[in-house]
């Protein structure tokens, strides 16, 4: 009797929980927005990376000498020096930085993708949904899309990425989470982001079959120049296409 009694309390705080945070909610829907591809037309991690450390000529070298290993090891499906062949592979060229060097870098390569290659559809896409709390959730790094995000006009109500790690203001050359894939449903359920919302009131923008595990959590999916994979599966499901 005691147990039965304490699951149906556990149930009903659960349940006030959910309706507290509904009736806090001051937007009628949430847009859960990728940043590369999607925002901006490229793949912005490793290009930030090499934006970085593009005055100095021994790193700028042994960049390309990786970015090569890297092709050819994706392609061939090898790996013989069996090292980290995403994002993380790059980012020893950065350790050791200051925080308010990668803070200034962060700046002005913000302001760079924003000027060369702001995906402008999305934008408009994004104003035309009134009342929506803005998410971006990406794999890229958050000290530059925070700062993409005071450059356009459109509110970003909360930006989830992987964040570098410091140590005494000195940059690790890790970071806290990778931020792609199944980690980007773990983290918003987390943060408790879709309590309070239907799936018809999750709407969902990218341009890869990457994200297919938050694809899956709305109904309204805006495909921006989608891969072929992500194309099709828009097609059989009637989602936005913007190319």
């Amino acid at each position: 009797m005691i147990e039965r009694l304490k699951l149906f309390q556990e149930k009903a705080v659960a349940y006030l929980d959910k309706v507290r945070i509904k009736m806090n909610n001051k937007y009628d829907g949430v847009a859960l927005v990728d940043f590369c591809g999607t925002l901006v037309s490229v793949q912005t991690a490793d290009l930030f990376v090499h934006f970085t450390i593009r005055k100095n000529l021994i790193k700028r070298i042994r960049y390309y000498i990786l970015y090569l290993y890297q092709k050819v090891s994706i392609k061939t499906k090898t790996n013989f020096l069996k090292l980290t062949l995403d994002k993380r592979l790059f980012l020893k060229f950065l350790k050791g930085y200051t925080k308010q060097q990668i803070e200034i870098s962060s700046q002005k390569f913000a302001k760079m993708i924003f000027d060369k290659y702001l995906y402008g559809e999305t934008i408009s896409s994004l104003k035309k949904l009134d009342n929506k709390n803005i998410i971006i959730i990406s794999a890229g790094y958050k000290s530059y899309i925070d700062e993409f995000c005071k450059l356009i006009d459109i509110n970003i109500d909360k930006v989830y990425a992987s964040d570098f790690l410091y140590e005494n203001d000195i940059f690790t050359g890790r970071i806290d989470r990778t931020c792609y894939g199944d980690d980007k449903v773990k983290i918003l359920e987390e943060n408790n982001e879709l309590e309070g919302y239907s799936k018809s009131q999750i709407y969902v923008f990218t341009d890869s079959s990457s994200d297919l595990p938050i694809v899956d959590l709305g109904k309204n999916v805006y495909c921006i120049n989608p891969d072929s994979k992500l194309l099709k599966l828009a097609k059989i499901n009637d989602w936005i296409i913007i190319k």
